[in-house]
């Protein structure tokens, strides 16, 4: 698992209602559109309970609380966010000086790690794997490695994953490139598999142990297996041969859409860097720009995330937010490609540093290039009490296999200020967990609704989207609205409030990884349950109380 922007947009766009409605997402069809907020008792969806948290909460003060998110751009316009923008009160906008003196020359509403000083930006983007590659390979090309300890084991093991990922990706283009040759020849081998296989999902194939007579068919069989990983696909082989017989075109538009990215991401000889003036390796320069929210510049996952966590509750438009007394701290770091751990190290602080009390990152992985710096900033936002809310990942993966992952600290433990959210789907049932949602009984703390989730769009738009990106915002709106209410708790107060009031069904689901099965929703977290706004309102207040 790379680390990436935890949206489920991938590479297979065509495939992707199918691979939803029979991951969890058609379940929400049934349900209203803001079913995520809903309460299981009144409504028999297992939502976070939020009127029940407000009506709770009625009659009580509220203080001002700044989220922090990092991701790509905001649209501030939007009908449902406006007046929601943190300002920095102690900057002058647009003087040129840095009146606060915190570093960060105008940053009245936030700081774009991703622009130049004179706001441009790069246009595309090394992937994760070939920049851990490039930036590693020399030292530990024959290092002694009995002789590492700590953080540059873990990162010497990172390498050695990027590398495994990037030959992988090499193989897959070969394999691609002789399926791309004859996509009707390609039809023609799905179809051979229709009479035994129609009714089967597509992770329940054994491709690669059908007899292969060629170099096709070889081919033909790894492409199937690269797709199933990419999509952790429940649809079966009769809907893939639907998809593609109803668009003929699917392959040119798959390949001309891929390829464009991949000969970026993958390009070893570029350096898209470069256009924002900044040394990725030395940690003492710095960079960026003020603006926050450029036109032209990707601005929908962020924008969605916002809507999430403090879409105006007033206004009887759009939606109804989280938290209702916090202000949005835009911090720029993913617009252009997966985003760098030197942008991710400085977001963090400067979150921190400006006064955040939640920080949400829709950010997951487990490649790095500087996973040491990551950790460290971690360890800055513990020790500054701030709760970092981050996403579990869209891989369909179990996180307690990998080696590194976020919210590590440099003694390669879990802070108790960080929070890991998977995803769940309106239904109580053995599909609640999302398909595509990674897990981790040691590494994911709890679920929240993840599939099907409403919210802002740019330009005033609204619309349904999964993933893990959007379960994290809603634990992070429930951290802001604890402590919006509850002004004296702590981040790490804060977090053993969600994990012990999440509402932990007794049931047996499907993991995303083996959907032939099922297996206690216990298993695949820490807390076993999912987040509850009421529940987790009721033991703030039976807490403080204790502690008049």
């Amino acid at each position: 698992m790379k680390k990436h922007v935890i949206t489920t947009i991938i590479l297979l766009p065509i495939l992707l209602s199918s691979v939803y409605a029979q991951s969890g997402a058609s379940e929400t069809t049934k349900r209203p559109k803001d079913w995520w907020q809903a309460d299981l008792k009144k409504d028999s969806i297992p939502g976070i309970s939020l009127d029940e948290a407000y009506s709770y909460l009625k009659g009580r003060k509220s203080k001002p609380v700044i989220v922090a998110i990092i991701d790509d751009c905001i649209d501030t316009a939007h009908e449902d966010l406006k007046g929601v923008s943190w300002m920095n009160k102690k900057e002058i906008e647009s003087n040129g000086i840095d009146d606060d003196d915190n570093g960060y020359i105008d940053d009245v509403h936030g700081w774009c790690f991703v622009c130049n000083k004179n706001n441009g930006s790069q246009n595309a983007e090394s992937s994760d794997e070939v920049r851990t590659y490039l930036t590693w390979q020399k030292q530990f090309k024959n290092v002694d490695t009995s002789q590492l300890k700590g953080t540059f084991k873990i990162q010497y093991e990172v390498y050695q994953e990027a590398k495994k990922m990037l030959f992988g990706r090499y193989q897959l283009h070969q394999m691609a490139a002789i399926v791309q040759a004859d996509s009707a020849k390609f039809l023609r081998y799905v179809n051979s598999l229709l009479p035994g296989y129609r009714d089967k999902r597509l992770n329940e194939v054994p491709f690669l142990t059908l007899p292969s007579s060629n170099t096709y068919d070889s081919s033909a069989n790894l492409f199937f297996a690269d797709l199933i990983k990419l999509v952790q696909a429940t649809i079966t082989i009769g809907r893939l041969d639907d998809r593609l017989r109803n668009n003929p075109k699917f392959f040119r538009m798959y390949f001309e859409g891929s390829e464009i990215t991949e000969r970026n991401e993958y390009d070893t000889t570029k350096n898209y860097r470069s256009v924002i003036g900044d040394d990725d390796n030395d940690f003492s320069i710095k960079y960026g720009s003020p603006v926050v929210n450029m036109k032209g510049h990707s601005n929908e996952h962020a924008t969605f995330i916002a809507g999430i966590i403090a879409a105006n509750r007033q206004n009887n438009i759009g939606i109804k937010g989280i938290a209702n007394n916090v202000s949005l701290m835009s911090v720029v770091i993913g617009k252009n490609g997966p985003a760098r751990d030197k942008d991710m190290v400085f977001a963090i602080r400067y979150a921190v540093d400006n006064g955040a009390s939640v920080i949400n990152i829709s950010i997951g992985g487990s490649i790095g290039e500087h996973v040491r710096e990551v950790m460290e900033a971690f360890d800055y936002a513990s020790q500054h009490g701030v709760l970092i809310v981050h996403s579990a990942g869209n891989d369909g993966a179990n996180l307690d296999d990998t080696f590194y992952h976020l919210g590590l600290g440099t003694n390669g433990k879990e802070h108790d200020e960080c929070i890991c959210v998977g995803a769940t789907t309106a239904s109580l049932s053995e599909g609640l967990v999302s398909g595509f949602s990674d897990f981790g009984e040691r590494t994911v703390d709890l679920f929240a609704p993840g599939s099907a989730i409403y919210s802002t769009l740019p330009d005033n738009q609204y619309a349904s989207e999964n993933g893990t990106s959007f379960s994290g915002p809603i634990v992070a709106g429930v951290a802001a609205l604890l402590k919006s209410y509850f002004s004296t708790l702590t981040a790490k107060q804060i977090k053993e409030i969600i994990i012990k009031s999440a509402y932990k069904p007794d049931l047996l689901v499907i993991p995303p990884d083996k959907p032939g099965t099922k297996v206690p929703l216990s298993k695949l977290s820490k807390s076993g349950g999912i987040v509850n706004a009421y529940n987790a309102v009721k033991v703030a207040d039976e807490i403080t109380k204790k502690n008049k």
